[in-house]
């Protein structure tokens, strides 16, 4: 029996693993989408609260003459050192106030007031932007467009930008004066950087604790699996090959026997197992009947060809005998004799003594020809004829054989003691196949059965009736 190419076991283990993988992949995915849009509005609403809180501490009117004069006045210097102690305690990358000139590749943002911390100012002042600073090409011209539109649209606005000082989140709203005119723009930064590192971090922490409890699920479902799946079908599968290897060619529905494993899943498997089982005593039953339908069949069709009162073979049998013959002679092979036997005077000891006496010679007669004949088949076709047809080892011993039953007939015949129709007498003919003068065994069987009359007038025993 061919052997299967993949185990439960094996085949399970790496659907669950390729499972747990595409879990991970999409949850992760999903977290990372959710949670990237998540931080961005956490530090989007953070942004707003620092904007309007240092926006509450600007004086607008002071601060656009500074702007336009390029001269700090004292409530410049207050606002500027409140700018620098809340960036000294706040965990913002940068906090300023600037104003967008043009568009143009370069010098398009003036500094306004930009906060510095005080390790900035003590160790690098360079990095300190002063009131009317202009940039050379820190801010490109998309970025410069970007500020402008912030400033005329008069609305708080969140967008990514890269510059000089590196890649920030920021947060961008416009200032205005008394009159309502626009004049600059405070902006607070976060470092997008530390921001993807949050995210990817809590990705994964995510991923992690997905893997985990991936594995861990594997784990377990591997473990009720093979309690309740994949051993109980291992013991039915070698159940059933070891009842296929033993019952393999096997003729006796005694030896169809199966051995049921001990499976107590309580679920399909456990039913399957039983059906099994059931099936395999089916099976057992059904042989049994379709042996003994056949014996009876055969049974059946030896008593069609036999002869009821002899117990030899009747006519039918003959004739199904050769056709054999005929195909033999066909082939060319053909080699035997036939030899025709007629019992003598069974009318008169019907009449005599009854028919019951009669069936007694007919008796005699059969038992007398099978035991000089015995290597050879004994027909009778009629009430008081029969047929043998003698070949290979009686054939050679055709005239022994024929002179042997003329000797036993005879002495039954004159011993005195025997009973009228215990003393048979019967004619004797034989004939052997001719390949040049007989087409079928009907030709051989009409030249014996012409030599048994001849035989029967040589005895004076003409049948009566």
């Amino acid at each position: 029996m061919a052997q299967h190419r993949k185990h439960l076991n094996r085949s399970i283990t790496v659907v669950c693993a390729l499972f747990i993988v595409f879990l991970s992949i999409v949850l992760s995915l999903v977290a990372l989408n959710r949670y990237t849009e998540a931080m961005y509005r956490r530090y989007e609403k953070e942004m707003t609260n620092v904007i309007n809180y240092i926006e509450s501490h600007v004086d607008n009117d002071d601060l656009a003459n500074c702007a336009k004069t390029l001269k700090k006045s004292e409530k410049y210097n207050e606002l500027q050192k409140f700018m620098d102690d809340f960036v000294d305690h706040y965990d913002v990358h940068y906090l300023y106030i600037l104003k967008p000139l043009n568009t143009d590749p370069e010098y398009n943002i003036m500094c306004v007031c930009s906060a510095s911390t005080t390790y900035e100012k003590e160790y690098e002042p360079d990095m300190v932007l002063e009131l009317g600073y202009t940039t050379k090409d820190y801010y490109s011209a998309a970025l410069a467009k970007t500020f402008m539109d912030v400033l005329s649209d008069g609305k708080l606005t969140f967008f990514k930008e890269d510059t000089g000082w590196g890649s920030d989140y920021t947060g961008a709203k416009p200032l205005f004066t008394s009159n309502k005119e626009a004049y600059a723009i405070l902006c607070v930064d976060f470092d997008v950087a530390d921001i993807h590192d949050t995210i990817y971090s809590n990705t994964i922490v995510n991923i992690v604790l997905t893997v985990v409890l991936g594995v861990l699920f594997i784990i377990l479902l591997l473990f009720w699996l093979r309690i309740n799946v994949t051993m109980p079908i291992k013991k039915l599968e070698t159940s059933v090959v070891a009842y296929a290897k033993s019952t393999h060619e096997k003729s006796s529905p005694e030896e169809l026997i199966y051995h049921a494993p001990e499976i107590n899943t309580d679920n399909e498997i456990e039913a399957l197992s039983e059906a099994v089982e059931k099936m395999s005593v089916d099976m057992r039953h059904f042989a049994e009947r379709v042996i003994e339908a056949e014996q009876r069949a055969d049974e059946a069709k030896a008593a069609a060809l036999r002869d009821s009162l002899t117990g030899v073979r009747n006519k039918r049998a003959y004739e199904t005998y050769t056709d054999m013959l005929n195909w033999e002679i066909t082939d060319g092979t053909a080699r035997f004799g036939i030899a025709m036997i007629d019992l003598n005077f069974l009318k008169k000891i019907n009449d005599t003594y009854g028919h019951e006496y009669g069936d007694e010679a007919i008796k005699s007669l059969c038992k007398i020809v099978c035991h000089i004949f015995a290597h050879s088949p004994v027909f009778r076709i009629g009430g008081d004829e029969f047929v043998v047809i003698l070949q290979d080892r009686d054939y050679d011993d055709s005239q022994i054989l024929i002179e042997g039953l003329h000797i036993r007939i005879n002495r039954l015949r004159a011993d005195p003691k025997l009973k009228e129709w215990e003393r048979v007498s019967a004619a004797v003919g034989y004939a052997q196949y001719d390949k040049n003068s007989d087409k079928n065994a009907d030709d051989v069987f009409r030249r014996a059965d012409h030599l048994m009359y001849d035989n029967k007038k040589a005895m004076k025993a003409v049948r009566e009736g």
